[in-house]
């Protein structure tokens, strides 16, 4: 269940690339940790739960350790 705090107590990499498959094609986001820690570790949290799987929003590919 999304309300449990249980899957928000992973740590994000110091930086991933997140890609996100929309009707207008794919994107991808570089997301570094160091510049929003709390939101970073939610945003990799939800991401690694499968909220976003099959969403209105988006499908996302993880690609982790991406080292800029």
């Amino acid at each position: 269940m999304l309300l449990s705090a249980s899957f928000v107590a992973l740590t994000a990499p110091a930086s991933f690339l997140a890609a996100f498959n929309t009707t207008a094609g794919i994107f991808e986001v570089l997301v570094v940790r160091s510049w929003a820690p709390h939101g970073v570790d939610r945003l990799y949290s939800l991401i690694n739960y499968g909220y976003y799987d099959d969403s209105r929003c988006s499908n996302h590919v993880l690609k982790n350790n991406f080292n800029p």
